[in-house]
């Protein structure tokens, strides 16, 4: 078994990662800030976030326990559905969010979870 960081070797390891994660996005921020992109890969960039935001949201909507829980008892997933219904009739992040926050309250307090 590996010996614990102290807390110096943690923010060494933290600066270390920072640097390694932001500095291939900052490349192109700092050293071609006027690079013209073919219009095809700005077409293509303009789904990043759409493709990207359910790959960050579903594994905590869906995994219970470890497992992918497509259960009707899964407040998590309810929520999440109403408020995709909500999105698609709305467009309104605030009543999304509310609705979905409301869905999940009220399956928490109906089932106990």
């Amino acid at each position: 078994m590996a010996a614990p960081l102290s807390s110096l070797d943690a923010w060494i390891l933290i600066a270390i990662m920072t640097v390694v994660s932001f500095l291939p996005r900052a490349v192109f921020l700092l050293f071609a800030p006027d690079l013209a992109l073919p219009e095809p890969v700005k077409r293509a960039l303009r789904y990043v976030p759409a493709a990207v935001f359910p790959a960050l949201i579903m594994p905590a909507v869906l995994i219970t326990d470890g497992r992918i829980d497509f259960s009707a008892d899964n407040a998590r997933l309810a929520a999440a559905a109403v408020a995709a219904l909500v999105a698609v009739r709305r467009g309104n992040t605030f009543i999304v969010v509310l609705a979905g926050m409301v869905t999940l309250h009220a399956m928490k307090t109906l089932h106990g979870a």
